[in-house]
Protein backbone atom coordinates (compact mmCIF):
# COMPACT_ATOMS: atom_id res chain seq x y z
CA UNK A 1 0.00 0.00 0.00
CA UNK A 2 1.24 3.44 -0.89
CA UNK A 3 0.82 6.41 1.43
CA UNK A 4 -2.33 8.34 0.52
CA UNK A 5 -2.24 11.95 -0.61
CA UNK A 6 -4.31 14.14 1.71
CA UNK A 7 -6.62 16.84 0.36
CA UNK A 8 -7.71 19.92 2.26
CA UNK A 9 -11.22 19.92 3.68
CA UNK A 10 -13.90 21.27 1.39
CA UNK A 11 -17.34 22.43 2.47
CA UNK A 12 -20.22 19.99 2.06
CA UNK A 13 -22.95 20.76 -0.41
CA UNK A 14 -26.31 19.42 0.78
CA UNK A 15 -28.67 18.85 -2.14
CA UNK A 16 -32.23 17.63 -2.12
CA UNK A 17 -33.81 16.18 -5.27
CA UNK A 18 -36.74 18.08 -6.72
CA UNK A 19 -38.38 17.11 -10.00
CA UNK A 20 -39.56 19.59 -12.61
CA UNK A 21 -43.30 19.86 -13.07
CA UNK A 22 -44.38 16.93 -15.23
CA UNK A 23 -47.53 15.79 -16.99
CA UNK A 24 -49.77 13.45 -15.05
CA UNK A 25 -49.39 9.75 -15.71
CA UNK A 26 -51.49 6.71 -14.96
CA UNK A 27 -50.93 5.19 -11.49
CA UNK A 28 -48.27 2.49 -11.35
CA UNK A 29 -49.23 -1.13 -10.81
CA UNK A 30 -48.14 -1.58 -7.21
CA UNK A 31 -48.87 -3.55 -4.08
CA UNK A 32 -48.09 -2.28 -0.60
CA UNK A 33 -46.98 -4.35 2.39
CA UNK A 34 -46.14 -3.74 6.01
CA UNK A 35 -42.83 -4.29 7.71
CA UNK A 36 -42.01 -7.23 9.96
CA UNK A 37 -39.21 -8.14 12.37
CA UNK A 38 -36.47 -10.76 12.20
CA UNK A 39 -35.46 -13.21 14.92
CA UNK A 40 -33.46 -10.53 16.71
CA UNK A 41 -36.47 -8.23 16.95
CA UNK A 42 -35.04 -5.77 14.41
CA UNK A 43 -37.31 -4.45 11.63
CA UNK A 44 -37.11 -6.27 8.31
CA UNK A 45 -38.12 -4.30 5.22
CA UNK A 46 -41.07 -5.42 3.20
CA UNK A 47 -40.99 -4.20 -0.37
CA UNK A 48 -43.87 -2.81 -2.35
CA UNK A 49 -43.82 -3.83 -5.98
CA UNK A 50 -44.06 -1.35 -8.86
CA UNK A 51 -44.03 -2.71 -12.43
CA UNK A 52 -42.76 -0.66 -15.35
CA UNK A 53 -44.59 -0.71 -18.66
CA UNK A 54 -46.09 -3.58 -20.62
CA UNK A 55 -44.62 -7.07 -20.49
CA UNK A 56 -41.81 -7.53 -23.04
CA UNK A 57 -42.27 -9.93 -25.92
CA UNK A 58 -38.82 -11.51 -25.91
CA UNK A 59 -39.83 -14.82 -24.31
CA UNK A 60 -42.71 -17.07 -25.40
CA UNK A 61 -45.38 -17.99 -22.87
CA UNK A 62 -44.03 -21.53 -22.69
CA UNK A 63 -40.39 -21.17 -21.66
CA UNK A 64 -38.63 -23.37 -24.22
CA UNK A 65 -35.32 -21.77 -25.21
CA UNK A 66 -33.64 -23.15 -28.31
CA UNK A 67 -30.23 -21.49 -27.85
CA UNK A 68 -28.15 -20.26 -24.92
CA UNK A 69 -28.42 -16.65 -26.10
CA UNK A 70 -32.13 -16.66 -25.21
CA UNK A 71 -31.55 -17.21 -21.49
CA UNK A 72 -28.61 -14.92 -20.69
CA UNK A 73 -29.88 -11.37 -21.16
CA UNK A 74 -31.32 -9.19 -18.42
CA UNK A 75 -29.35 -5.98 -18.23
CA UNK A 76 -30.53 -2.60 -16.97
CA UNK A 77 -29.07 0.73 -15.97
CA UNK A 78 -30.13 3.46 -13.55
CA UNK A 79 -29.39 6.87 -15.07
CA UNK A 80 -30.42 10.41 -14.22
CA UNK A 81 -30.37 11.30 -17.91
CA UNK A 82 -31.72 14.86 -17.50
CA UNK A 83 -30.03 15.61 -14.16
CA UNK A 84 -33.30 16.36 -12.35
CA UNK A 85 -32.28 14.42 -9.24
CA UNK A 86 -34.38 11.33 -10.05
CA UNK A 87 -32.94 8.02 -11.26
CA UNK A 88 -34.53 6.76 -14.48
CA UNK A 89 -34.51 3.12 -15.64
CA UNK A 90 -32.94 1.98 -18.94
CA UNK A 91 -33.51 -1.52 -20.32
CA UNK A 92 -31.65 -2.49 -23.52
CA UNK A 93 -34.14 -5.18 -24.58
CA UNK A 94 -33.45 -8.29 -26.58
CA UNK A 95 -34.62 -10.31 -29.56
CA UNK A 96 -36.36 -13.60 -30.20
CA UNK A 97 -34.82 -16.32 -32.34
CA UNK A 98 -36.80 -16.92 -35.50
CA UNK A 99 -38.84 -13.72 -35.13
CA UNK A 100 -36.64 -10.70 -34.59
CA UNK A 101 -39.57 -8.34 -35.20
CA UNK A 102 -41.12 -9.59 -31.96
CA UNK A 103 -38.17 -8.52 -29.83
CA UNK A 104 -38.29 -5.41 -27.68
CA UNK A 105 -35.92 -2.56 -28.39
CA UNK A 106 -34.09 -0.36 -25.92
CA UNK A 107 -36.44 1.59 -23.64
CA UNK A 108 -36.14 4.24 -20.99
CA UNK A 109 -38.66 4.70 -18.17
CA UNK A 110 -38.53 8.26 -16.87
CA UNK A 111 -38.92 8.73 -13.14
CA UNK A 112 -41.81 11.10 -12.41
CA UNK A 113 -41.27 11.04 -8.67
CA UNK A 114 -43.08 9.05 -5.97
CA UNK A 115 -42.14 5.80 -7.78
CA UNK A 116 -44.20 6.66 -10.85
CA UNK A 117 -42.63 6.06 -14.24
CA UNK A 118 -43.53 6.72 -17.87
CA UNK A 119 -41.84 5.23 -20.93
CA UNK A 120 -40.24 7.89 -23.11
CA UNK A 121 -40.54 7.10 -26.81
CA UNK A 122 -39.03 10.37 -28.08
CA UNK A 123 -35.45 9.96 -26.83
CA UNK A 124 -33.92 8.21 -29.85
CA UNK A 125 -33.93 4.61 -28.65
CA UNK A 126 -34.50 2.80 -31.95
CA UNK A 127 -31.77 0.20 -31.30
CA UNK A 128 -32.82 -3.46 -31.31
CA UNK A 129 -30.34 -6.21 -30.55
CA UNK A 130 -29.40 -9.00 -28.19
CA UNK A 131 -28.89 -6.66 -25.24
CA UNK A 132 -26.96 -7.95 -22.22
CA UNK A 133 -25.06 -5.90 -19.63
CA UNK A 134 -25.33 -2.11 -19.21
CA UNK A 135 -22.72 0.40 -18.06
CA UNK A 136 -23.74 3.99 -17.21
CA UNK A 137 -21.22 6.81 -17.21
CA UNK A 138 -20.02 9.98 -18.91
CA UNK A 139 -18.16 8.45 -21.85
CA UNK A 140 -17.37 11.69 -23.67
CA UNK A 141 -16.82 14.09 -20.76
CA UNK A 142 -19.69 16.48 -21.54
CA UNK A 143 -21.20 16.30 -18.05
CA UNK A 144 -24.10 13.96 -18.89
CA UNK A 145 -24.18 10.21 -18.38
CA UNK A 146 -24.25 7.94 -21.43
CA UNK A 147 -25.25 4.28 -21.88
CA UNK A 148 -23.10 1.39 -23.07
CA UNK A 149 -24.77 -1.95 -23.83
CA UNK A 150 -22.80 -5.18 -24.17
CA UNK A 151 -24.57 -7.37 -26.70
CA UNK A 152 -24.34 -10.42 -28.89
CA UNK A 153 -22.52 -8.20 -31.36
CA UNK A 154 -22.27 -5.47 -32.14
CA UNK A 155 -22.24 -3.62 -28.82
CA UNK A 156 -24.16 -0.34 -28.59
CA UNK A 157 -23.35 3.08 -27.13
CA UNK A 158 -26.07 5.69 -26.65
CA UNK A 159 -24.61 9.17 -26.14
CA UNK A 160 -26.71 11.67 -24.17
CA UNK A 161 -27.01 14.82 -26.33
CA UNK A 162 -28.61 18.23 -26.00
CA UNK A 163 -31.96 18.49 -27.82
CA UNK A 164 -34.35 21.39 -27.26
CA UNK A 165 -37.20 19.58 -29.01
CA UNK A 166 -37.77 16.97 -26.29
CA UNK A 167 -39.10 17.29 -22.75
CA UNK A 168 -36.07 17.53 -20.50
CA UNK A 169 -33.94 18.84 -23.38
CA UNK A 170 -32.01 15.61 -24.00
CA UNK A 171 -31.89 12.89 -26.67
CA UNK A 172 -29.75 9.79 -27.16
CA UNK A 173 -27.71 9.07 -30.27
CA UNK A 174 -26.32 5.59 -30.92
CA UNK A 175 -22.65 6.05 -31.83
CA UNK A 176 -20.78 2.86 -30.96
CA UNK A 177 -19.04 2.55 -34.34
CA UNK A 178 -17.70 6.11 -34.39
CA UNK A 179 -16.52 5.72 -30.78
CA UNK A 180 -14.73 2.40 -31.40
CA UNK A 181 -17.14 0.49 -29.16
CA UNK A 182 -18.98 -1.68 -31.71
CA UNK A 183 -17.15 -4.97 -31.16
CA UNK A 184 -18.96 -7.87 -32.86
CA UNK A 185 -18.27 -10.55 -30.26
CA UNK A 186 -20.79 -11.63 -27.61
CA UNK A 187 -20.36 -9.02 -24.90
CA UNK A 188 -21.96 -10.15 -21.66
CA UNK A 189 -21.09 -7.50 -19.06
CA UNK A 190 -19.32 -4.15 -18.87
CA UNK A 191 -17.63 -2.04 -16.21
CA UNK A 192 -16.35 1.54 -16.32
CA UNK A 193 -13.46 3.05 -14.37
CA UNK A 194 -10.53 5.42 -14.75
CA UNK A 195 -7.92 2.72 -15.15
CA UNK A 196 -4.98 5.02 -15.94
CA UNK A 197 -5.84 8.03 -13.70
CA UNK A 198 -6.06 10.44 -16.61
CA UNK A 199 -9.50 11.73 -15.61
CA UNK A 200 -11.81 9.86 -18.00
CA UNK A 201 -13.66 6.56 -17.95
CA UNK A 202 -12.14 3.47 -19.56
CA UNK A 203 -14.16 0.34 -20.29
CA UNK A 204 -13.84 -3.39 -19.62
CA UNK A 205 -16.14 -5.79 -21.50
CA UNK A 206 -16.48 -9.42 -20.36
CA UNK A 207 -17.12 -11.54 -23.45
CA UNK A 208 -18.81 -14.93 -23.40
CA UNK A 209 -18.46 -17.39 -26.28
CA UNK A 210 -18.61 -17.84 -30.04
CA UNK A 211 -22.18 -18.44 -31.20
CA UNK A 212 -23.30 -18.16 -34.81
CA UNK A 213 -27.04 -17.55 -34.64
CA UNK A 214 -27.43 -18.62 -38.28
CA UNK A 215 -25.67 -21.92 -37.63
CA UNK A 216 -26.47 -22.98 -34.08
CA UNK A 217 -24.58 -25.92 -32.55
CA UNK A 218 -26.56 -29.16 -32.19
CA UNK A 219 -28.47 -29.78 -28.98
CA UNK A 220 -26.89 -31.77 -26.20
CA UNK A 221 -28.39 -34.03 -23.52
CA UNK A 222 -28.59 -33.41 -19.78
CA UNK A 223 -30.37 -35.79 -17.36
CA UNK A 224 -31.62 -37.68 -20.41
CA UNK A 225 -33.33 -34.54 -21.71
CA UNK A 226 -32.41 -32.64 -24.91
CA UNK A 227 -31.22 -29.09 -24.25
CA UNK A 228 -29.37 -26.32 -26.07
CA UNK A 229 -25.57 -26.47 -26.17
CA UNK A 230 -23.25 -24.40 -24.01
CA UNK A 231 -21.31 -23.05 -22.42
CA UNK A 232 -19.17 -26.16 -22.02
CA UNK A 233 -18.32 -27.62 -25.38
CA UNK A 234 -18.35 -24.22 -27.08
CA UNK A 235 -15.42 -21.82 -27.59
CA UNK A 236 -14.94 -18.99 -25.07
CA UNK A 237 -14.11 -15.50 -26.33
CA UNK A 238 -11.37 -13.19 -25.09
CA UNK A 239 -12.41 -10.09 -23.15
CA UNK A 240 -11.90 -6.48 -24.19
CA UNK A 241 -10.30 -3.52 -22.43
CA UNK A 242 -10.71 -0.13 -24.07
CA UNK A 243 -8.85 3.07 -23.21
CA UNK A 244 -10.71 6.36 -23.44
CA UNK A 245 -8.75 8.84 -25.56
CA UNK A 246 -10.42 11.72 -23.72
CA UNK A 247 -12.74 12.73 -26.54
CA UNK A 248 -15.35 10.00 -26.26
CA UNK A 249 -13.53 7.61 -28.59
CA UNK A 250 -11.83 4.43 -27.42
CA UNK A 251 -8.82 2.35 -28.43
CA UNK A 252 -8.51 -1.40 -27.94
CA UNK A 253 -5.68 -2.11 -25.48
CA UNK A 254 -6.57 -5.74 -24.79
CA UNK A 255 -3.33 -7.35 -25.93
CA UNK A 256 -0.84 -4.67 -24.86
CA UNK A 257 -2.46 -4.38 -21.42
CA UNK A 258 -2.00 -8.09 -20.71
CA UNK A 259 -5.74 -8.80 -20.64
CA UNK A 260 -5.59 -10.51 -24.01
CA UNK A 261 -2.72 -12.80 -23.03
CA UNK A 262 -4.74 -14.91 -20.56
CA UNK A 263 -6.66 -17.94 -21.71
CA UNK A 264 -10.15 -16.83 -22.90
CA UNK A 265 -12.99 -17.74 -20.55
CA UNK A 266 -16.78 -17.55 -20.46
CA UNK A 267 -17.08 -14.04 -19.01
CA UNK A 268 -20.31 -13.23 -17.16
CA UNK A 269 -19.56 -10.27 -14.90
CA UNK A 270 -16.97 -7.56 -14.24
CA UNK A 271 -16.38 -4.80 -11.71
CA UNK A 272 -13.56 -2.38 -10.88
CA UNK A 273 -12.14 -1.78 -7.39
CA UNK A 274 -8.77 -0.81 -5.91
CA UNK A 275 -8.09 -4.00 -3.93
CA UNK A 276 -4.54 -3.25 -2.83
CA UNK A 277 -5.12 0.46 -2.17
CA UNK A 278 -2.27 1.62 -4.39
CA UNK A 279 -4.28 4.29 -6.22
CA UNK A 280 -4.88 2.08 -9.27
CA UNK A 281 -8.19 0.37 -10.06
CA UNK A 282 -8.12 -3.40 -10.46
CA UNK A 283 -10.68 -5.52 -12.35
CA UNK A 284 -12.51 -8.58 -11.04
CA UNK A 285 -14.12 -10.82 -13.69
CA UNK A 286 -16.57 -13.62 -12.94
CA UNK A 287 -16.40 -16.52 -15.42
CA UNK A 288 -18.91 -19.25 -16.16
CA UNK A 289 -17.65 -22.77 -15.30
CA UNK A 290 -14.05 -21.53 -15.40
CA UNK A 291 -11.70 -19.80 -12.97
CA UNK A 292 -12.37 -16.13 -12.25
CA UNK A 293 -9.89 -13.36 -13.08
CA UNK A 294 -8.47 -10.62 -10.89
CA UNK A 295 -6.51 -8.24 -13.08
CA UNK A 296 -4.27 -6.26 -10.73
CA UNK A 297 -3.35 -2.88 -12.19
CA UNK A 298 0.42 -2.55 -12.64
CA UNK A 299 0.26 1.04 -13.91
CA UNK A 300 0.83 2.29 -17.46
CA UNK A 301 -2.39 0.49 -18.47
CA UNK A 302 -0.98 -2.98 -17.86
CA UNK A 303 -2.57 -5.77 -15.79
CA UNK A 304 -1.67 -9.14 -14.29
CA UNK A 305 -4.13 -11.87 -13.30
CA UNK A 306 -3.62 -12.72 -9.60
CA UNK A 307 -6.97 -14.35 -8.83
CA UNK A 308 -5.47 -17.74 -7.91
CA UNK A 309 -2.76 -16.44 -5.62
CA UNK A 310 -5.27 -14.23 -3.77
CA UNK A 311 -8.05 -16.83 -3.47
CA UNK A 312 -10.61 -15.30 -5.84
CA UNK A 313 -10.35 -17.75 -8.74
CA UNK A 314 -12.33 -20.66 -7.24
CA UNK A 315 -14.35 -21.53 -4.13
CA UNK A 316 -12.99 -22.98 -0.90
CA UNK A 317 -13.15 -26.52 -2.30
CA UNK A 318 -10.98 -25.50 -5.23
CA UNK A 319 -13.86 -25.83 -7.69
CA UNK A 320 -14.51 -23.52 -10.62
CA UNK A 321 -18.06 -22.19 -10.48
CA UNK A 322 -20.62 -20.51 -12.72
CA UNK A 323 -19.94 -17.06 -11.31
CA UNK A 324 -22.82 -14.83 -12.42
CA UNK A 325 -23.89 -12.03 -10.10
CA UNK A 326 -21.12 -10.17 -8.23
CA UNK A 327 -21.62 -8.10 -5.08
CA UNK A 328 -19.04 -6.43 -2.84
CA UNK A 329 -19.45 -5.42 0.81
CA UNK A 330 -17.46 -5.14 4.02
CA UNK A 331 -19.10 -8.20 5.54
CA UNK A 332 -16.79 -8.56 8.53
CA UNK A 333 -16.55 -4.85 9.40
CA UNK A 334 -12.76 -4.64 9.04
CA UNK A 335 -12.77 -2.14 6.17
CA UNK A 336 -11.80 -4.75 3.57
CA UNK A 337 -13.90 -5.68 0.51
CA UNK A 338 -15.55 -9.12 0.56
CA UNK A 339 -16.93 -10.79 -2.58
CA UNK A 340 -20.26 -12.59 -2.97
CA UNK A 341 -21.18 -14.41 -6.18
CA UNK A 342 -24.17 -16.40 -7.38
CA UNK A 343 -23.89 -19.80 -9.04
CA UNK A 344 -25.74 -22.53 -10.93
CA UNK A 345 -28.07 -25.14 -9.39
CA UNK A 346 -26.58 -28.11 -7.49
CA UNK A 347 -24.05 -25.67 -6.05
CA UNK A 348 -24.24 -22.95 -3.43
CA UNK A 349 -23.57 -19.28 -3.84
CA UNK A 350 -20.14 -18.18 -2.61
CA UNK A 351 -18.94 -15.61 -0.08
CA UNK A 352 -15.19 -14.93 -0.12
CA UNK A 353 -14.02 -12.85 2.83
CA UNK A 354 -10.85 -10.77 2.72
CA UNK A 355 -8.10 -10.82 5.30
CA UNK A 356 -4.85 -8.91 5.54
CA UNK A 357 -1.75 -11.03 5.06
CA UNK A 358 1.01 -10.49 7.63
CA UNK A 359 3.40 -9.94 4.75
CA UNK A 360 1.07 -7.40 3.13
CA UNK A 361 -1.73 -7.61 0.60
CA UNK A 362 -5.06 -9.42 0.74
CA UNK A 363 -6.10 -13.02 0.55
CA UNK A 364 -9.64 -14.42 0.49
CA UNK A 365 -11.18 -17.45 2.18
CA UNK A 366 -14.53 -19.11 1.61
CA UNK A 367 -16.87 -18.32 4.53
CA UNK A 368 -20.16 -19.09 2.73
CA UNK A 369 -21.51 -21.76 5.05
CA UNK A 370 -20.08 -20.47 8.32
CA UNK A 371 -21.72 -17.06 7.79
CA UNK A 372 -25.06 -18.48 6.64
CA UNK A 373 -24.88 -17.27 3.03
CA UNK A 374 -25.38 -20.70 1.46
CA UNK A 375 -28.78 -21.50 2.94
CA UNK A 376 -31.53 -22.08 0.40
CA UNK A 377 -29.39 -21.60 -2.69
CA UNK A 378 -28.37 -25.11 -3.74
CA UNK A 379 -31.50 -25.90 -5.77
CA UNK A 380 -31.65 -22.45 -7.36
CA UNK A 381 -29.91 -20.79 -10.32
CA UNK A 382 -28.65 -17.49 -8.92
CA UNK A 383 -28.27 -14.37 -11.05
CA UNK A 384 -28.26 -10.88 -9.57
CA UNK A 385 -26.97 -10.37 -6.04
CA UNK A 386 -27.04 -7.07 -4.19
CA UNK A 387 -25.76 -5.91 -0.80
CA UNK A 388 -27.50 -2.98 0.85
CA UNK A 389 -28.65 -1.67 4.20
CA UNK A 390 -32.29 -2.12 3.23
CA UNK A 391 -33.52 -2.08 6.85
CA UNK A 392 -31.31 0.87 7.85
CA UNK A 393 -29.90 -0.88 10.90
CA UNK A 394 -26.28 -0.11 10.16
CA UNK A 395 -25.16 -3.27 8.35
CA UNK A 396 -25.66 -4.48 4.80
CA UNK A 397 -28.14 -7.24 4.03
CA UNK A 398 -28.18 -9.41 0.91
CA UNK A 399 -30.74 -10.06 -1.83
CA UNK A 400 -30.36 -12.75 -4.52
CA UNK A 401 -32.60 -13.12 -7.59
CA UNK A 402 -32.98 -16.56 -9.16
CA UNK A 403 -34.40 -18.25 -12.24
CA UNK A 404 -33.56 -21.38 -14.24
CA UNK A 405 -32.10 -21.54 -17.73
CA UNK A 406 -33.88 -24.83 -18.42
CA UNK A 407 -37.61 -25.41 -18.97
CA UNK A 408 -39.84 -26.99 -16.35
CA UNK A 409 -39.40 -30.59 -17.53
CA UNK A 410 -35.66 -30.41 -16.87
CA UNK A 411 -35.76 -28.07 -13.88
CA UNK A 412 -38.07 -30.49 -12.07
CA UNK A 413 -35.59 -33.31 -12.64
CA UNK A 414 -33.04 -31.13 -10.86
CA UNK A 415 -35.35 -30.73 -7.86
CA UNK A 416 -36.47 -27.22 -8.73
CA UNK A 417 -38.75 -25.16 -10.97
CA UNK A 418 -37.99 -22.89 -13.92
CA UNK A 419 -39.48 -19.78 -12.29
CA UNK A 420 -37.90 -19.20 -8.90
CA UNK A 421 -38.30 -16.89 -5.89
CA UNK A 422 -35.72 -14.42 -4.54
CA UNK A 423 -33.63 -14.99 -1.42
CA UNK A 424 -33.28 -12.34 1.27
CA UNK A 425 -30.68 -12.54 4.04
CA UNK A 426 -30.73 -10.11 6.95
CA UNK A 427 -27.37 -9.57 8.61
CA UNK A 428 -27.33 -10.00 12.37
CA UNK A 429 -24.22 -10.20 14.55
CA UNK A 430 -22.02 -10.78 11.52
CA UNK A 431 -24.07 -13.68 10.14
CA UNK A 432 -26.73 -13.87 7.44
CA UNK A 433 -30.19 -15.10 8.38
CA UNK A 434 -32.42 -16.25 5.52
CA UNK A 435 -35.81 -14.57 5.81
CA UNK A 436 -39.17 -16.17 5.13
CA UNK A 437 -42.31 -14.75 3.54
CA UNK A 438 -43.81 -14.44 7.03
CA UNK A 439 -40.81 -12.37 8.14
CA UNK A 440 -40.12 -10.22 5.07
CA UNK A 441 -43.30 -10.15 3.01
CA UNK A 442 -45.10 -11.55 0.02
CA UNK A 443 -42.51 -10.30 -2.47
CA UNK A 444 -40.33 -13.24 -1.43
CA UNK A 445 -42.97 -15.59 -2.84
CA UNK A 446 -42.90 -13.89 -6.24
CA UNK A 447 -41.46 -16.35 -8.77
CA UNK A 448 -40.05 -15.49 -12.19
CA UNK A 449 -37.14 -16.09 -14.53
CA UNK A 450 -35.24 -13.33 -12.73
CA UNK A 451 -32.00 -12.06 -14.27
CA UNK A 452 -30.55 -8.55 -13.86
CA UNK A 453 -30.84 -6.11 -10.97
CA UNK A 454 -29.46 -2.84 -9.63
CA UNK A 455 -30.07 -0.67 -6.58
CA UNK A 456 -30.61 3.04 -6.01
CA UNK A 457 -32.81 5.46 -4.10
CA UNK A 458 -35.44 6.03 -6.78
CA UNK A 459 -37.85 8.04 -4.62
CA UNK A 460 -35.24 9.98 -2.62
CA UNK A 461 -36.65 8.81 0.71
CA UNK A 462 -33.31 7.81 2.22
CA UNK A 463 -33.77 4.06 1.65
CA UNK A 464 -32.35 1.87 -1.11
CA UNK A 465 -34.75 0.53 -3.74
CA UNK A 466 -34.19 -2.41 -6.09
CA UNK A 467 -34.88 -2.71 -9.81
CA UNK A 468 -34.97 -6.22 -11.27
CA UNK A 469 -35.62 -7.73 -14.70
CA UNK A 470 -37.10 -11.13 -15.56
CA UNK A 471 -37.47 -12.92 -18.88
CA UNK A 472 -40.94 -12.39 -20.31
CA UNK A 473 -41.98 -9.83 -17.68
CA UNK A 474 -41.82 -6.08 -17.30
CA UNK A 475 -39.06 -4.62 -15.10
CA UNK A 476 -39.98 -4.41 -11.42
CA UNK A 477 -39.12 -1.88 -8.72
CA UNK A 478 -39.00 -3.10 -5.11
CA UNK A 479 -39.26 -0.26 -2.61
CA UNK A 480 -38.68 -1.01 1.09
CA UNK A 481 -41.28 0.05 3.63
CA UNK A 482 -39.87 0.24 7.16
CA UNK A 483 -41.51 0.31 10.57
CA UNK A 484 -39.28 3.10 11.83
CA UNK A 485 -36.90 4.48 9.17
CA UNK A 486 -33.68 5.73 10.72
CA UNK A 487 -31.90 8.88 9.72
CA UNK A 488 -29.53 8.23 6.85
CA UNK A 489 -26.95 9.98 4.75
CA UNK A 490 -26.50 9.44 1.01
CA UNK A 491 -23.01 10.39 -0.18
CA UNK A 492 -22.48 11.24 -3.85
CA UNK A 493 -18.98 12.09 -5.08
CA UNK A 494 -18.21 14.64 -7.77
CA UNK A 495 -15.05 15.24 -9.80
CA UNK A 496 -14.63 17.79 -12.58
CA UNK A 497 -13.74 15.21 -15.21
CA UNK A 498 -15.33 12.48 -17.32
CA UNK A 499 -14.99 10.21 -14.28
CA UNK A 500 -17.36 12.57 -12.46
CA UNK A 501 -18.72 9.95 -10.02
CA UNK A 502 -15.31 8.59 -8.98
CA UNK A 503 -16.03 4.96 -9.84
CA UNK A 504 -14.08 2.61 -7.58
CA UNK A 505 -13.65 5.16 -4.77
CA UNK A 506 -13.77 4.07 -1.13
CA UNK A 507 -16.23 5.86 1.19
CA UNK A 508 -16.05 5.46 4.99
CA UNK A 509 -18.53 6.79 7.54
CA UNK A 510 -16.93 7.30 10.98
CA UNK A 511 -19.13 7.78 14.05
CA UNK A 512 -17.56 8.11 17.49
CA UNK A 513 -14.52 6.20 16.29
CA UNK A 514 -16.47 3.31 14.67
CA UNK A 515 -16.35 3.04 10.90
CA UNK A 516 -18.38 1.51 8.07
CA UNK A 517 -17.02 1.13 4.55
CA UNK A 518 -18.58 1.08 1.09
CA UNK A 519 -17.19 1.30 -2.43
CA UNK A 520 -18.55 3.22 -5.39
CA UNK A 521 -19.58 0.20 -7.46
CA UNK A 522 -22.07 1.07 -10.25
CA UNK A 523 -21.44 -2.34 -11.89
CA UNK A 524 -23.65 -4.51 -9.74
CA UNK A 525 -26.18 -7.32 -9.56
CA UNK A 526 -25.97 -9.15 -12.86
CA UNK A 527 -25.55 -7.06 -16.02
CA UNK A 528 -26.70 -4.05 -14.01
CA UNK A 529 -25.50 -0.51 -13.42
CA UNK A 530 -26.87 1.18 -10.33
CA UNK A 531 -26.38 4.16 -8.07
CA UNK A 532 -22.96 5.70 -7.57
CA UNK A 533 -24.06 7.01 -4.17
CA UNK A 534 -23.19 5.38 -0.85
CA UNK A 535 -26.05 5.12 1.64
CA UNK A 536 -25.40 4.86 5.38
CA UNK A 537 -27.85 4.65 8.28
CA UNK A 538 -26.80 7.01 11.06
CA UNK A 539 -26.45 5.83 14.64
CA UNK A 540 -28.86 7.74 16.91
CA UNK A 541 -27.04 9.81 19.49
CA UNK A 542 -23.62 9.56 17.87
CA UNK A 543 -21.38 12.53 18.56
CA UNK A 544 -18.62 13.16 16.07
CA UNK A 545 -19.30 12.10 12.48
CA UNK A 546 -17.22 12.46 9.37
CA UNK A 547 -16.76 10.94 5.91
CA UNK A 548 -13.42 9.70 4.60
CA UNK A 549 -13.19 9.47 0.80
CA UNK A 550 -10.33 7.68 -0.89
CA UNK A 551 -10.55 8.83 -4.49
CA UNK A 552 -9.67 6.36 -7.28
CA UNK A 553 -6.08 7.65 -7.50
CA UNK A 554 -5.52 7.03 -3.77
CA UNK A 555 -5.99 10.62 -2.56
CA UNK A 556 -7.68 10.84 0.85
CA UNK A 557 -10.21 13.58 1.63
CA UNK A 558 -11.98 14.04 4.98
CA UNK A 559 -15.31 15.85 5.39
CA UNK A 560 -17.04 16.65 8.68
CA UNK A 561 -20.75 15.83 8.73
CA UNK A 562 -21.64 18.20 11.58
CA UNK A 563 -24.81 16.23 12.34
CA UNK A 564 -26.31 16.73 8.89
CA UNK A 565 -28.39 14.08 7.14
CA UNK A 566 -30.01 13.64 3.75
CA UNK A 567 -28.29 13.72 0.37
CA UNK A 568 -24.74 15.03 0.50
CA UNK A 569 -22.50 15.81 -2.44
CA UNK A 570 -18.76 15.81 -1.81
CA UNK A 571 -16.75 17.65 -4.40
CA UNK A 572 -13.14 16.78 -4.85
CA UNK A 573 -10.76 19.41 -3.52
CA UNK A 574 -8.08 20.76 -5.84
CA UNK A 575 -5.41 18.24 -6.72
Amino acid sequence: MSSPKILLLAPLAIVFGCADERPKVAPADEAETDASVDASGLPVPNFRVVRLGAAPSTTPEAFAPTAIVEVKGGGLGLIDFDRDGLLDVFVPGSLTLGNEAAGDGARLFQNQGDLKFVRRTDLGFDWKGWGMGVAVGDLDGDGYDDLFTAAHGPNAAHFNRDNKQTAGGRKFVEGAKAAGLDDERWGMAASLGDLDNDGDLDLYVANYLNLDLDNLPPDTTYLEQPIFAGPLGLTPTADLILRNRGDGTFEDKSFRSGIGTVEPSFGLGATTIDLNEDGLLDIFVGNDSMANFLFVNQGAFSFEDKARSMGLAVNGDGREQATMGIAISDVSGDGLPDFFSTNFASDTNTLLVARQRPSGGLSFRDRTSSLGASKGSRSLVGWASLFGDFDLDGDEDLVVFNGHVYPERLASKMGSTSEQAPLYYAQSSGRYQQQTVAQAGQWLAETALFRGAARGDLDNDGAMDLVVTALGQQPMVLAPALLDPAESVSVALLQETGDRRAYGARVVLVEDGLSRTQWVQPSMGFQGSGTAASLFALTPGAGQRWIEVTWPDGTLQVEQLEGRTGRIKIKRASR
